[in-house]
């Protein structure tokens, strides 16, 4: 056994660190509001203090005017990332104005109702990172070990991936560490070179109070350096000048689908739901009115962040769907129709996918050629296929995959 080269709190409450570089308010997981925060960390003795939550938000902006009023500075913006690699979770703090890019803000958009399977790949997210120019950190890195959930080499070898992707920096002390001593060979900022980082990772109460845990003036001296010295990797121009959607699978799901709307207005089963929606007796209206009404949808979580992010990078936005003429209404209804600058539903086009002829119309909405178009959709056949035989692009939403989700699209045409 080594020294204690991964540490627990200091369990003096007393105890304060003057710098505590971990911390979350009620935006992601905690329940203290920003301002309850800050007047904890001020009545503790902490000067310096980095908001990190999960959840983009415009926390740290608040925290900053509240930090000039009680004598608490948070030099830079900061963010956590929830991700996995293999089996293992692993949190990455990114240090920065990145954590204020519109892009990698929605590329981080921690979607919580969709379980652990949405995380991102850990060194997918720390190349990203040093993409925007942020400084990448393992947060609590010792945590897997710990609960006995991985073991040391494991996250030996894990670490030298992330390292080999651009990792700046690991926390060494945390709350979820154990007290006692830890193998030498996990040291982790020798063998690897990584700045030392350290937070409270506070939450909520008294489990661990802000500055319990954190790093002293000298540390947060050669922090603050590398912090300031961090600069983007020059982003290239968008790989596409247009991108369009799908909708309904892609962007939006049902809540009940066209059998539950069958059955939910008491009408006999059929063979199959498009006899139902291609009919013109009364009940197949009936289905087609309830199957279609913007109630009966709900936008995947990511989905507005992507949009944003895709928006602010200059890429022309369009739906094409078959779909029936009132498609605006359901996109507008969900929050989405003012993101996209055209949208091409089959029954106002008079074609439906994978018919070439509602592509083409796409493509000359989008103002490009067809090659510089992206068409993103859940069906291999019209979309994917659709797409790719009237020149553009494809990229399948794959949502049958737990891991997938349109964060996908943002690699594909802004990381290139």
């Amino acid at each position: 056994m080594g020294s204690v080269l991964f540490r627990g709190p200091d369990r003096a409450a007393s105890s304060t660190y003057p710098v505590d570089l971990h911390v979350h308010t009620d935006a992601s997981g905690g329940r203290d509001a920003v301002a309850a925060v800050m007047r904890r960390a001020a009545e503790r003795g902490v000067r310096v203090l980095a908001i990190a939550d999960h959840s983009p938000s415009d926390s740290y902006w608040e925290a900053r005017r509240a930090g000039v009023r009680l004598g608490v500075e948070l030099p830079f913006p900061a963010l956590e990332i929830s991700t996995r690699t293999g089996a293992d979770e692993h949190h990455v703090l990114v240090y920065g104005e990145a954590a204020l890019d519109p892009m990698l803000r929605a590329y981080a958009a921690f979607p919580t109702d969709r379980g652990p399977d949405r995380h991102l790949d850990t060194a997918e997210a720390i190349r990203v990172v040093r993409r925007a120019g942020g400084v990448p950190v393992l947060a609590h890195p010792f945590r897997e070990v710990a609960t006995r959930r991985s073991t040391p080499e494991r996250l030996l070898a894990q670490v030298e991936a992330f390292v080999a992707a651009g990792l700046c920096g690991t926390e060494v002390r945390s709350t979820h560490h154990p007290d006692d001593a830890i193998p030498g060979g996990l040291d982790l900022p020798g063998r690897f070179g990584l700045l030392e980082f350290g937070g409270s990772d506070h939450h909520a109460g008294r489990r661990c109070e802000p500055g319990q845990v954190g790093v002293d003036w000298t540390q947060f001296a050669r922090i603050r350096r590398l912090v300031a010295d961090a600069r983007p990797i020059v982003r290239p121009a968008p790989r596409f000048e247009a991108v369009t959607f799908d909708c309904g699978g892609t962007l939006i799901e049902h809540r009940r689908d066209p059998a539950g709307v069958i059955a939910d207005a008491g009408l006999p089963p059929l063979d199959g739901h498009h006899r139902a929606l291609l009919g013109t007796a009364e009940s197949a209206a009936l289905v087609v009115r309830q199957y279609t009404d913007p109630a009966n949808w709900r936008v995947f979580p990511e989905v507005p962040a992507v949009l944003g992010a895709l928006r602010l990078s200059g890429v022309r936005l369009g739906v094409v769907a078959n779909w029936q003429s009132d498609l605006p209404r359901l996109l507008e209804a969900h929050g989405l129709l003012g993101m996209f600058d055209f949208v091409v539903a089959s029954a106002a086009a008079g074609a439906a996918k994978p018919d070439r002829a509602i592509f083409d119309r796409a493509v000359e909405l989008a103002g490009c050629p067809p090659d510089r178009v992206l068409h993103v959709g859940d069906h291999p056949e019209c979309d994917v296929a659709g797409a790719t035989a009237a020149g553009l692009a494809a990229l399948h939403a794959d949502r049958a995959d737990p891991s997938w989700d349109l964060r996908r699209v943002l690699g594909h045409v802004l990381w290139p």
